[in-house]
Formats: C-alpha cells, sequence, structure tokens
C-alpha cells in the first residue's frame, strides 16, 4: 500500500490501476488482547457492567475494522500488480472494503454512545465521530444495501451499479463517494481512542475499594 498521502479525490478510472490507501498497518489490531490482560493483570477498565460491556465492544470493532482496512489494501495490491484479466483479488478487495465500512460505521456509533456515558472516560472531539461523517456512513450503508435489495427482487436497471468500486484513490457506490484520505484519518482517530481505553483505569474511590475487598 502507498505511504504517500492521497488526495481526498477519487479517479474515475475503474478498475484501478494503482493503489493509494494510505498504509495503516504500523497500527496495532490486537487491543482487545491487551484489553484483556491489562484488566486481569492492572485491573483496568471500568467496575460498571454497562460500561465495561461498551468500552470492550468498542475495541473489539477497532481491530476488526484495521484488519479488514489492511485486508482490502493487500488484495487491491495483488490487482493492481497482476494481469487485468485476474479479478478475483479485486473482488477480494471489494468485500473486505465493504465489511470495513460496515464495522466502521458500528465503531462510529458505539464511540458516540461512550462519549455520552458518564461512567466513560471523555472521548473529547474527533472528526470520526461527528454528525457529518456518520451521515456519509449511513448514506454509503444504505447504498449497498438498497443494491443488494434491488439484485434481490430483480429490480436492478442498467444504470444501476452492480457493486460498490473500489478504485485507487476510495470507493464509490451511486453517488456515494468516501477517498481513502478521509477513511484512513477516522480509522486513525478511532484507533487513537481505543488506544486510550485500553489504558484506561478508574479512578481510585472508597466505592472501588469496598468493590476490590469485596472480591479478594
Amino acid at each position: 500500500m502507498a505511504e504517500m498521502e492521497s488526495q481526498p479525490t477519487v479517479s474515475n478510472r475503474w478498475p484501478p490501476n494503482r493503489n493509494n490507501m494510505p498504509d495503516l498497518s504500523h497500527l496495532d489490531n490486537q487491543l482487545t488482547l491487551n484489553l484483556i490482560l491489562k484488566a486481569l493483570v492492572f485491573k483496568a477498565g471500568y467496575a460498571n457492567l454497562k460500561a465495561k460491556a461498551l468500552w470492550t465492544g468498542y475495541v473489539k470493532l477497532v481491530d476488526r475494522l484495521i484488519l479488514e482496512y489492511n485486508e482490502a489494501g493487500l488484495a487491491l495490491d495483488g490487482y493492481v500488480h497482476t494481469p487485468e484479466d485476474i479479478v478475483a483479488p479485486l473482488f477480494r478487495a471489494t468485500a473486505h472494503m465493504e465489511s470495513c465500512l460496515a464495522t466502521l460505521l458500528k465503531a462510529v456509533r458505539f464511540a458516540r454512545r461512550l462519549r455520552m456515558d458518564r461512567d466513560c472516560p471523555n472521548v473529547g472531539h474527533l472528526t470520526a465521530i461527528s454528525d457529518e461523517v456518520l451521515d456519509r456512513l449511513k448514506r454509503i450503508r444504505a447504498a449497498v444495501e438498497q443494491l443488494e435489495e434491488k439484485i434481490l427482487d430483480r429490480s436492478i436497471r442498467d444504470a444501476d451499479p452492480v457493486l460498490m468500486m473500489v478504485k485507487r484513490d476510495g470507493v464509490e457506490i451511486g453517488d456515494e463517494v468516501i477517498s481513502y484520505h478521509d477513511l484512513s484519518r477516522w480509522i486513525e482517530e478511532l484507533h487513537r481512542l481505543a488506544t486510550h481505553l485500553t489504558d484506561y483505569r478508574e479512578p481510585v474511590t472508597e466505592q472501588t475499594r469496598q468493590r476490590e475487598h469485596e472480591t479478594e
């Protein structure tokens, strides 16, 4: 995958002849394991069961998000470096990218809920969980689902796309477009939050001391 920053635009060429996905392979995608170890050894996390479930669920989604993004990038690399008549890697890239975007939408929803939860640490301002980004992700997910319904009920028309197009600078389906530039920045923001959450430990109060004493 390209290490240089791509511009937030999407080339009209499809199938793609280049992969401009920013490289996110440096991001840790074993945060769930780290979370479990820190919870067991250092008692990190939350005592409140509902907050703990939200915290754990979010971190698991970020792990999966990074995995799907990286797999999409590897598959797209495989496609652009093989003869164009070998299309299997492109279909794999499309499948992983659809899963990536679906997981991203879930992670954004979890992060927004974390921001509202008084038992969770301060999430702060993140572009990735803004109303605008949430709306964009909802629209592209809806476009994928509408296409699937059209295929199932045989109402698809000649002018309709037959799949989400993975291009060299981003993804597109109908009028909905998300560039890899935007996508990678959102993932990095969510990953930073997930890393922060795996290191979080509830402040020690008389109530938490009492809970610890009861479990000993």
